[in-house]
């Protein structure tokens, strides 16, 4: 079954920014727990923001939310 765009392009671009955001917040994370400047747990945070700004961009690029399609209001 094929998925149809349900996203306007404001929020097509709101979700590229700021998956982008995320995902760059993530990789500030593993590199400080890479270079030993924060705890050893720090590695699990930055996973889970990095793949959710992935999931961000992923959602922008198709132009499908599936929390949209699921019946969740979101503002964009």
């Amino acid at each position: 079954m094929a998925t149809r765009c349900n996203i306007d392009p404001n929020g097509k671009k709101l979700r590229l920014v700021g998956g982008a955001l995320i995902e760059g917040i993530g990789f500030l994370l593993f590199v400080a727990w890479m270079m030993e400047m924060g705890p050893s747990w720090l590695l699990w945070p930055s996973a889970a923001l990095w793949l959710s700004g992935t999931a961000l961009m992923l959602a922008a690029l198709a132009g499908y939310c599936p929390l949209r399609a699921l019946g969740v209001k979101t503002p964009l």
